[in-house]
């Protein structure tokens, strides 16, 4: 439904969405049509080339594209507090969920994120299992890997197994259960489990 709508209003609008852009618009976009609408707008302004930030029109929306454009400036923060978290960069994941927690993001929608990418990296480290293309496998990936984070993915594919993806997704659920059940502050559940998991990567990346 989400997705029709959008092509529908695209379509009005006159812009043409690449595939990789409209699954990171659904993937980023919540269903309100308003706001769905409001986004459009702000595309088709940027891809005619009446927004000052690109010199001269475009026909088709890229995925680069409809990032640049999205209101929400905490989804870099957000895709680097992922990749800590996942590579076991422990020094950085408290400051980057400070400055996630600041662009108001809540900590379940975080966890939610990290799980997306978990789910991402045990779709193609099982599939290796089986014989499959590291590459791609991972270009099939929908949504699609952001090509400026496809070099972190692919170091991320190399230190997980299945076994440890696995375990980190229930953490994840967990962190997101007691967030809602416990009392205990969302934010020192989410940054608890982050830490937990950050250590596990960072041990398994001086191991790899």
């Amino acid at each position: 439904s989400l997705r029709n709508y959008i092509l529908d209003l695209a379509n009005k609008e006159k812009i043409a969405i690449n595939p990789d852009a409209l699954e990171w618009l659904l993937d980023n976009v919540s269903n309100d049509r308003m706001q769905v609408r409001n986004e459009l707008e702000k595309l088709a302004t940027y891809a005619s080339g009446r927004d000052s930030k690109i010199s001269k029109p475009i026909t088709n929306v890229t995925l680069e594209c409809a990032i640049a454009c999205s209101g929400d400036s905490s989804i870099p923060t957000l895709d680097k507090l992922t990749d800590s978290v996942v590579l076991g960069e422990i020094k950085k994941i408290d400051k980057l969920l400070r400055l996630v927690a600041e662009d108001g993001l809540p900590p379940i929608s975080v966890l939610r994120t990290i799980s997306k990418r978990f789910i991402q990296l045990h779709f193609v480290v099982g599939s290796l299992r089986e014989g499959g293309s590291r590459e791609n496998l991972i270009s099939s990936l929908r949504p699609p890997i952001f090509y400026k984070n496809r070099h972190s993915f692919t170091s991320q594919t190399r230190i997980w197994t299945v076994k440890a993806i696995s375990q980190a997704l229930e953490l994840l659920t967990e962190a997101e259960i007691h967030c809602k059940t416990t009392g205990i502050p969302s934010r020192e559940i989410c940054e608890r489990t982050l830490m937990r998991i950050g250590t596990a990567a960072q041990r398994r990346a001086r191991n790899h």
